[in-house]
């Protein structure tokens, strides 16, 4: 099953456009590639211009993307754009989809888990937006809201890491 990520890019004016990454997205991996390989403003716009990706690699030249290497339609690829800065990039893009969100900011990378699991039944049975009401929808809503920490990417590298079988002590 694939673990699904929202790479974003925010300006200085709160203006930003992100991707959709659809495999390797963990901390571990993707978030390690961008902190180690896309610190740059430049690199992180010629990402973005690639649209959709699939896999993302050290460069890229390199990413395996939707469009240009799967053929999909521009049209679902493209890069989708918001605004409000850093708090817009997370209130657009947290939903039950994605499970980690990735955003470059002029300061450096932020992160946090998207959801801490799948949303009740009545997201899906009621409407797309469940009636405030129903106490299971604001309960699963507090817990979310609870889990999603933004923090500095090197940071949330660290605590996904730590909390991976065989680390911690008396790993070896």
């Amino acid at each position: 099953m694939a673990t699904r990520a929202i790479i974003g890019k925010v300006d200085r004016r709160g203006n930003g456009q992100a991707i959709y990454l659809g495999h390797g997205c963990h901390p571990d991996d993707a978030g390690a590639m961008l902190l180690e390989r896309y610190s740059d403003a430049e690199l992180i716009d010629q990402l973005i211009r690639l649209g959709a990706i699939a896999r993302l690699e050290p460069t890229p030249e390199e990413t395996v993307t939707y469009f240009r290497d799967h053929d999909a339609p521009w049209e679902i690829c493209q890069p989708y754009a918001f605004s409000g800065g850093t708090e817009g990039f997370f209130a657009e893009y947290w939903s039950p989809g994605p499970e980690w969100l990735y955003v470059w900011t002029p300061d450096g990378w932020l992160a946090s888990p998207a959801t801490p699991g799948a949303p009740p039944e009545c997201y899906y049975t009621n409407s797309r937006t469940p009636p405030d009401s129903n106490p299971e929808w604001r309960e699963w809503l507090r817990r979310t809201r609870e889990f999603q920490r933004r923090q500095p990417l090197h940071s949330l590298i660290d605590a996904y890491s730590a909390q991976l079988p065989g680390s911690g002590e008396g790993s070896s």
